[in-house]
């Protein structure tokens, strides 16, 4: 099984001291990379535009790292435009359902803020790894 093959993986970013931190995220093959979909304000996104060493490792949805897992070196790209989409289109072609339910959590609030007058967050970002 490869790291495309996996449902979660656990994506290790570093802050500025070189504390890591973990997220669990959904992967998906976008050409010869890999793509994570994720809004420009997280974290994650963040600690990449101050470096862009990660790695990856198995792990379940509650990003606990499965038994025996291997950990794999990893560069990360954040992307927006049509790269951004043709992550989001691998993706959702993925997870499916699983995608069209979570995406309602990136959705209301979004709209919510539009109808208060606070702008919304663009859904075109996204984050690509070299391995």
């Amino acid at each position: 099984m490869t790291l495309a093959d996996e449902k979660y993986l656990s994506l290790v970013t570093y802050r500025k001291n070189g504390e890591p931190v973990a997220t669990a995220v959904w992967v998906s093959v976008v050409g010869n990379e890999l793509g994570v979909i994720t809004e420009e304000s997280a974290g994650k996104v963040k600690r990449i535009r101050n470096n862009p060493r990660v790695t990856l490792t198995p792990c379940d949805v509650k990003g606990k790292v499965l038994s025996g897992a291997a950990t794999t070196e990893a560069t990360a790209r954040l992307v927006t435009g049509d790269e951004a989409k043709r992550v989001d289109r691998a993706i959702r072609k993925k997870y499916h359902l699983a995608y069209y339910a979570i995406s309602l959590t990136w959705t209301l609030p979004a709209l919510w803020n539009r109808i208060r007058g606070r702008g919304e967050s663009s859904r075109d970002f996204a984050i690509i790894l070299t391995i």
